[in-house]
């Protein structure tokens, strides 16, 4: 009885203990002497301009420089002054700073801003026997039940057993990538439900 009452009593204090180190925290925080963990903000990327994107340059008080102007297949664009420059792969502010530069040499002080004017870069394909063919815009994630809808489904005497994505490597070389589409529809975690990217080709036999 003895060893049971001292056992009692230890888990009594131990309680008060607890509870006592609660209120004493919460006091804290209400007097702003504990300060809240930090939430570090997530960035999203930045764009990055691709082939086909369509920019808007201007060159304050100099709109003889200031153009809209397409990014040719190989990534470049050419302006007066300039000549050619690569804009594939860079974010509007860091073209915006390299033609700054680069204007430096025949202007006092350019105040240059480059914007995109239409998105034409991020879009992917779907040929074959589907109701739609065609290219459609890449602006949010999809995948390839997506982009089936969006191209309007199957036609008659589609092969959907044998589907496939055609993806470009880093090498410039076209991988293809088998799709379940079976498995996929009937949600089997076995089925590997690709994530598209831009130049992506979902090919319908």
């Amino acid at each position: 009885m003895g060893g049971q009452k001292r056992n009692n009593q230890s888990c009594f204090w131990a309680r008060m203990e607890r509870t006592i180190a609660g209120i004493f925290i919460c006091g804290m925080a209400a007097w702003g002497w504990v300060k809240p963990a930090r939430t570090v903000p997530v960035r999203k990327p930045l764009y990055q301009i691709g082939p086909a994107d369509v920019l808007a340059i201007s060159v304050w008080r100099h709109p003889e420089l200031s153009e809209q102007i397409p990014v040719r297949p190989d990534g470049r664009i050419t302006l007066p002054l300039i000549g050619d420059l690569e804009a594939s792969g860079e974010t509007p502010q860091q073209l915006a700073l390299e033609i700054t530069s680069k204007l430096a040499v025949y202007l006092a002080q350019p105040r240059v801003t480059v914007a995109l004017d239409a998105v034409h870069s991020r879009s992917f394909n779907v040929l074959g026997r589907v109701i739609h063919p065609g290219a459609f815009h890449l602006n949010r994630p999809l995948r390839v039940l997506d982009a089936l809808a969006m191209a309007g489904g199957f036609a008659p005497f589609a092969h959907k057993d044998d589907l496939y994505i055609l993806r470009t490597t880093g090498q410039g070389r076209l991988k293809r990538l088998p799709v379940n589409y079976g498995a996929l529809i009937l949600g089997s975690p076995q089925a590997h439900d690709w994530r598209l990217r831009p130049g992506d080709t979902v090919v319908v036999p």
